[in-house]
């Protein structure tokens, strides 16, 4: 059901992580960049499609500032390839961040589970993963041998008990913004680090096919706009004026899902505008959050 696009993200990760690795590059040095280096950030930013159009060369010579040569017609069939994939799995299905998924499950420890895990599918993998998270403090897991929770008091100027509730990631992971951002600071990570559900959001275009989404897809839709579902249609052409007029009779709102236009009848013509990245984001997020909870738990939609 993952749309093309998620499963390109997910393959050119494993490649990245499998090609990092036979450049020489050992595993802590890959993981310390992918969780500290702000390039790693583009997904928080919502820029996948950057990641994929830049080759992989480009990147490591960027980030990892190595020149190399990739021959993309060798066969790849590695457990590093399939790590990055599940960490991939992981941002796509659980809203994991990625720099977190590396500080719980450090890539030689990723690399460890492929056997048995690459033959149950993603799911189990995600699963176990999720279960570990819980018991895993991220703080501490920063923290250690670098600083005590009395400093991290003093540092950040939060009162020595709430350094400790924070070593539990349930109450770690409802922190504000501020004090996040204060975190990030001190502990050299980025502020996702310490958000329970990354701002990433995978790319829903193959699911406009499957009825039960559109219908979740619209009810997200008018959660946005403050409006009864029944008012919605889904279209696939703003541009054609004659029939959306028509369509305007029966319903109040058409959406353009390819190009995130909404239609609206303005005396008797059919207006359009333009949504932003950042409004068809939250409105998708919705969208998604909702389709899952119609799916048996543990289901992966990408």
């Amino acid at each position: 059901m993952a749309s093309s696009l998620n499963a390109d993200i997910k393959t050119k990760f494993g490649l990245l992580i499998y090609h990092l690795a036979a450049a020489g590059f050992s595993y802590e040095h890959i993981q310390e960049k992918v969780v500290r280096d702000p390039y790693f950030l583009c997904f928080e930013r919502n820029e996948a499609e950057t990641f994929l159009t830049t080759p992989i060369e480009t990147i490591v010579q960027e980030v990892f500032h190595k020149q190399i040569y990739i021959d993309y017609s060798a066969p790849i069939a590695s457990e590093l390839f399939w790590a990055g994939q599940m960490y991939i799995s992981l941002l796509l299905n659980y809203g994991v961040p990625l720099q977190r998924s590396f500080l719980v499950y450090p890539l030689e420890k990723m690399v460890s589970l492929f056997d048995p895990y690459h033959e149950m599918g993603d799911g189990r993998l995600c699963l176990r993963y999720l279960e570990d998270e819980a018991k895993t403090s991220v703080l501490k897991t920063l923290m250690d041998g670098k600083l005590t929770a009395r400093q991290l008091s003093v540092l950040t100027g939060i009162s020595y008990s709430a350094a400790i509730k924070y070593q539990n990631n349930q109450t770690l992971f409802g922190m504000s913004a501020l004090t996040a951002s204060s975190f990030a600071s001190l502990l050299g990570v980025p502020a996702c680090v310490f958000i329970k559900e990354s701002s990433f959001v995978p790319d829903v275009s193959s699911f406009m096919e499957d009825a039960a989404f559109r219908s979740v897809f619209v009810m997200a839709l008018s959660d946005y706009l403050g409006t009864e579902a029944k008012d919605i249609a889904l279209i696939e052409n703003a541009g054609d004026r004659k029939a959306n007029t028509a369509l305007l009779e029966s319903y109040r709102i058409l959406f353009d899902y390819h190009r995130f236009l909404i239609v609206k009848n303005h005396n008797g013509q059919a207006k359009t505008a333009a949504l932003s990245p950042n409004v068809v984001r939250a409105i998708n997020k919705g969208a998604i959050a909702r389709f899952k909870e119609t799916l048996p738990e543990g289901t992966l939609l990408f």
